[in-house]
């Protein structure tokens, strides 16, 4: 059953489903996993994947944003650190009004 059909299910006042739990494993078999390297996109500063930036407003987290993606798209440097030419991506999210 999706979750959708289950939200469904509910409100007609129908009997709750449980869905099946995912596989767990115990700390000590987490532990023994060989995870591969860190991939750094800014060499021991930002990892590869998804990074977010979070703060009070006004604290430069945008002009980061974009000295990054300038940086790795042109493959200069971030932070004084050399970074390799790569694809960026800037998802931009402003909560504050006027912004």
């Amino acid at each position: 059953m999706k979750w959708d059909q289950m939200f469904k299910a509910a409100e007609t006042g129908a009997k709750p489903v449980s869905l099946p739990l995912p596989a767990m494993m115990s700390a000590r078999d987490l532990q023994a996993i060989e995870f591969p390297p860190v991939k750094w996109i800014v060499p021991d500063l930002i990892p590869e994947g998804l990074t977010l930036f979070a703060g009070k407003p006004k604290l430069g987290k945008s002009w980061l944003a974009l000295q990054l993606g300038l940086g790795i798209a042109t493959g200069g440097e971030v932070l004084g650190r050399p970074v390799e030419q790569g694809s960026v991506s800037m998802l931009r999210w402003k909560t504050t009004p006027g912004d």
